[in-house]
């Protein structure tokens, strides 16, 4: 009779504990990923911050393209992949609670020192900012300016610590001399040569 009391008493526990986990499981950062989402559902990305160059990574139907000085260029897709593999798979390694944070500005989190916005599909903004190392490998970081603090692989940080120009594709193009129509050479908003193609006249 008493093992038949204790077995039903567990069973009790277990009903009750087990969906409070599984709710604290859905909520992110609780445990598990800081963001949930659907890779394919990012649209666009900026990186922007007083201690790294930045860019603006904007998703069309012929892929990820860069916004430099006022133009679209091929992104590197395998960098822009690297990116948002590193914050679907974001996970804090310790969480400070927002009651004990306390002065933020001795987790590098008072000034945008590294910012990373993700925008999906259906206009769901999430924002990253990652703020002072911490030991070796490590950054505070947080996803509200007014929330909790995570202690956070460097990983992601150093995906994004390269110039603007280092996000651009490299890869050369091959084009027919037909398919080329004209050529326009820029430094900035200025215009410094643009002019038509005609390859019957190259020898």
């Amino acid at each position: 009779t008493i093992i038949l009391l204790l077995v039903c008493g567990g069973l009790i526990a277990a009903v009750w504990l087990i969906p409070d986990i599984g709710d604290r499981q859905d909520e992110p950062g609780a445990s598990g990923p800081l963001f949930r989402f659907l890779p394919d559902d990012v649209t666009r990305l900026e990186i922007r911050g007083t201690g790294i160059s930045g860019a603006v990574l904007v998703r069309g139907e012929a892929g990820w393209r860069l916004a430099l000085e006022g133009l679209a260029v091929r992104a590197d897709e395998g960098r822009v992949r690297d990116i948002i593999d590193g914050l679907e798979n974001l996970e804090p390694d310790k969480t400070i609670e927002e009651g004990d944070v306390g002065d933020r500005g001795q987790y590098g989190l008072k000034e945008d020192l590294c910012v990373i916005e993700m925008t999906l599909a259906n206009g769901t903004l999430h924002r990253l900012t990652i703020g002072a190392p911490h030991g070796r490998g490590y950054h505070y970081a947080c996803t509200d300016p007014d929330g909790a603090v995570y202690l956070i692989s460097s990983a992601l940080r150093n995906t994004v610590e390269v110039t603007e120009t280092g996000f651009r594709d490299r890869k050369p193009v091959a084009l027919r001399d037909s398919d080329v129509k004209t050529i326009e050479v820029r430094r900035g908003e200025d215009r410094l040569m643009s002019a038509r193609f005609d390859p019957v006249a190259i020898v």
